[in-house]
């Protein structure tokens, strides 16, 4: 440059240069024009969840609130709620309140309002209820518990009268007693001559007479025979012996033999049906030895005898329980019956005159009766009151023993090792072996798989007792020694009871097992083998009770709840 600023033309060489240059440095800047405007006016948010900014975001804006509905499960949101959908207000009121307004807006579509706690219910305005405001205002706040408007008051019917007025006995078609205008009752006059014509030909009883007569007796127990050439016997009105107790001797059928002489065969079909009780069987049971006549016992309150050759009738009915009879049994000699009933009562009936001779009282349910098989002491018998185990003297009328050992009710009850001892089954779910003599529990059997037991009968030879599980299996126990030790090789399934307490009995010469079940089944196993031989559809419902013939070989009873007696062969 300073070569530049000397140079001159040749003409003015000879001139002398004195000049000066000034070097200016100029700045470049060589960033992009960028328009910051914006960027200085307008707030830009963060990501919540970027994990790392790519502008500088000023300290105010980046600890502002999030933008969005809040998370429910975190944060303020989460600190009010104290329930699985939203917050729930405390509110204290008397259940009986609660229930009262809830019931009131189920059934009118409107309840107190629950903000205005201290409204005055006597004044009814849009503040006091919620709901349908309207038809509370109009009801003047009518609760459903406290009705407080309305005048319609219900129609009492008029009696029926009495059954045996059959003139005036109206039934279920008696008007009401407001009622002024003449109804049509009572019988028209083709109806009372088809009444007359069927009580001559059937002998139909008045059954409410005899009752209102037998209300008067002491105990108010009472029979009815159903003889033919006989009028209604009541115990008071004259006694009169009825000879059905006599074994007969007009069929070819020996009686008076000793039972289990002959082998038994398995029934294959039914030839009878014993039908008149009005509810459900619980047992039935032949006459003993001869087995000519047939004891019931029903869900009815009824106690029934029935002749097994000849018509095939009720013979007589014994009247006396409040509530079902659970369980019936001839004493050895047949000449008494005992029943158990659920009205916590035991009674002793006389077979062939129908009188009740006495009766025995505790304060739980007779679950099971069972009297002495031999005459020796026939005047005593067991019986499963509640968790209790009552010894009763027919002669005394009195409690000879108490046996008080199981926690539930007993169910049935079984004697072995030949009368000595006998065996009970529970719903505690155990089995437990007496002495007869003394309240001396000689053996209990309890195992934590063990089930309900409803049933227990002693076998034949008095080696096995059996007892009916819940589990729907017969298990047979050693009776002798005192092991009382279960044979799971003989146990007997096939059959299925589904909490029926369904009884179980042997045949006379101990060769098959038999059982009803929840489908109306009878059930037949071989003894020797275990194998389910039979099973019978016999009833429409459960088969509750069955009773092998003493002296014939295939004959069994058998009982249901669907109101029926079947005899099969």
């Amino acid at each position: 440059m300073n070569s530049i600023a000397e140079y001159g033309s040749d003409e003015e060489q000879n001139t002398k240069v004195n000049k000066s240059i000034t070097l200016i440095k100029s700045k470049v800047n060589i960033a992009p024009n960028v328009h910051i405007d914006n960027a200085l006016t307008e707030t830009i948010f963060p990501d919540r969840t970027a994990t790392h900014i790519e502008h500088n975001v000023p300290y105010n804006a980046l600890y502002k609130k999030p933008l969005g509905p809040a998370n429910p499960n975190t944060g303020e949101a989460e600190s009010i709620k104290n329930h699985l959908t939203g917050h729930i207000d405390t509110f204290t009121m008397k259940d009986y309140d609660f229930e009262t307004q809830r019931l009131t807006y189920e059934a009118k579509g409107y309840a107190l309002n629950p903000n205005n706690a201290y409204a005055n219910e006597s004044v009814v305005d849009t503040t006091t209820y919620v709901g349908d405001v309207e038809k509370a205002i109009a009801s003047k706040g009518n609760f459903v518990n406290n009705p407080k408007t309305g005048t319609n008051t219900l129609k009492r019917k008029q009696t029926t009268k009495d059954l045996s007025d059959v003139d005036n006995w109206q039934g279920p078609w008696a008007g009401f007693e407001e009622d002024t205008n003449d109804r049509a009752h009572g019988y028209n006059e083709e109806e009372k001559e088809e009444f007359q014509r069927l009580t001559q030909k059937y002998g139909f009883r008045n059954v409410k007479k005899v009752e209102a007569e037998a209300e008067s007796l002491p105990g108010k127990e009472y029979s009815i025979f159903h003889g033919t050439f006989h009028i209604n016997l009541i115990v008071g009105k004259g006694e009169k012996e009825e000879k059905y107790l006599k074994v007969p001797t007009d069929i070819d059928v020996h009686l008076n033999g000793q039972p289990g002489q002959e082998q038994c065969a398995m029934p294959k079909k039914v030839i009878y049906t014993y039908m008149g009780h009005t509810k459900g069987v619980n047992q039935v049971r032949f006459f003993p030895k001869s087995g000519h006549i047939l004891l019931s016992a029903g869900l009815d309150g009824r106690v029934k005898l029935w002749d097994v050759y000849h018509e095939r009738k009720c013979l007589r009915t014994f009247i006396g329980h409040g509530k079902s009879v659970r369980d019936a049994a001839f004493t050895f000699d047949g000449k008494k019956i005992l029943s158990a009933s659920f009205d916590k009562y035991l009674k002793v009936w006389d077979t062939e005159v129908g009188k009740c001779l006495g009766q025995f009282s505790v304060d739980e349910s007779v679950n099971c009766v069972k009297p002495f098989p031999t005459g020796d002491k026939g005047h005593l018998v067991l019986a499963g009151h509640g968790k209790k185990i009552m010894l009763w003297d027919l002669r005394t009328l009195r409690a000879a023993q108490e046996y008080d050992q199981h926690i539930a009710a007993v169910n049935s009850l079984a004697y072995i090792d030949e009368n000595k001892r006998f065996v009970s089954v529970s719903d505690d779910k155990s089995i437990r072996v007496w002495e007869f003599d003394v309240p001396l529990c000689v053996k209990q059997i309890a195992d934590s798989k063990m089930q309900v037991m409803p049933s227990v009968a002693t076998h034949p030879s008095d080696d096995y007792f059996l007892v009916q599980s819940q589990d729907s299996q017969i298990l047979p126990y050693t009776a002798r020694g005192e092991s009382f030790r279960v044979n799971r090789k003989k146990k007997l399934v096939g059959h299925y009871i589904a909490g029926y307490a369904t009884q179980l009995n042997t045949s006379y010469d101990g060769k098959f097992v038999a059982s009803g079940d929840a489908e109306g089944n009878l059930n037949i196993w071989d003894w020797s083998s275990g194998r389910l031989m039979s099973k019978i559809k016999g009833h429409e419902k459960a088969s509750m009770s069955l009773d092998w013939h003493p002296q014939e070989p295939s004959k069994v009873a058998t009982c249901s709840w669907d109101n029926t007696i079947k005899l099969w062969v």
